[in-house]
Order: structure tokens, then C-alpha cells, then sequence
């Protein structure tokens, strides 16, 4: 009798463990697809989260040069609003990025205009997108040359 295992034995283990081995690569392999599949979709689909730094697609840019606004809303005693608005443009628009540049005090001044007249209330129990759709249609009124596609608020608080 022999100490060492049969080659039948030995091909048989050593096959098993190939097969284990492949099918932990192929899982692997489909679960790391799977997810960054996910992930894009999640990044189409979804504004950024809070803390996270939105990328515009490479057509878009963001003019931020509005800043951090403190506006007060029409209730009394007035409830200051704190925002700080990003506007999506086309990039290779360098005529209305100029527009943009150039209007920068009445947009701000269109904004805080907008948020006096609101309440608090209205303010916090509208869907952003609503505000965000508002805000956007009152800012394009006042642009000649194109138009702003999306507004992103890196920071949206009413101090009540």
C-alpha cells in the first residue's frame, strides 16, 4: 500500500479546485459589473447627495460666481433663507457665459426678489425640483443670448 494518494485522486481534487477557483473569478468579474452598472445609472438618475461635488457632463458647465445669497422670506417676523445656486449652461457657449458674467448682480437680485416673496412654509414644504423649476424660468426671462438648463444648490437652508 502506497503513502501517496492515487493519480485518480490527485486529478480529481485538482480539478475541483479549478473549478472553485473560476467560479470565484466569474462571480467576481459579474459582480463588480453589476455594480459599476449601478453606479452610472444611480449617477444619471439622481442629483448629487449632500457633501458630494456634482460633475456636470462635459457639454454642461456650472457658473457659481452668485456666491453664498441670504435671502429673507415675506413672513413676519422674515425667515432668512441661505443659498448658494449653481447655473448649468452649455460650455461651448462663451457668449452667454459672458451674459452670465455680465448679469450677475440682476440674478442675484431676481432670486432674493423670488425668495421675498414666499413663506417659510411654502419654501420648505415645496418639492425642490418645484423651486429649482421656478427659480430657473424667472432667471432665463432675463437672458438674451441661451438659456441655463439646470440650477444646483450646493447649499440650501432656511434658519428658522
Amino acid at each position: 500500500m502506497s503513502v501517496y494518494p492515487s493519480d485518480k485522486l490527485f486529478k480529481l481534487l485538482r480539478s475541483i479546485i479549478i473549478v472553485l477557483i473560476a467560479i470565484i473569478v466569474i462571480g467576481t468579474v459579474i459582480a463588480f459589473v453589476k455594480k459599476t452598472k449601478e453606479r452610472a445609472s444611480e449617477r444619471q438618475n439622481e442629483e448629487p447627495a449632500g457633501g458630494a461635488a456634482y460633475i456636470p457632463p462635459k457639454e454642461y458647465a456650472l457658473y457659481g460666481d452668485l456666491g453664498q445669497l441670504r435671502a429673507v422670506t415675506a413672513d413676519n417676523p422674515p425667515i432668512t433663507v441661505i443659498l448658494k445656486p449653481f447655473l448649468e449652461y452649455k460650455a461651448s457657449d462663451t457668449a452667454f457665459q459672458e451674459e452670465l458674467v455680465a448679469k450677475k448682480d440682476a440674478l442675484k437680485k431676481s432670486i432674493l426678489d423670488w425668495f421675498s416673496l414666499e413663506s417659510a412654509y411654502r419654501l420648505s414644504s415645496e418639492l425642490p425640483q418645484d423651486i429649482k423649476q421656478t427659480l430657473m424660468e424667472r432667471i432665463n426671462k432675463q437672458l438674451v443670448l441661451g438659456k441655463i438648463h439646470n440650477i444646483y444648490f450646493e447649499e440650501f437652508v432656511i434658519l428658522y
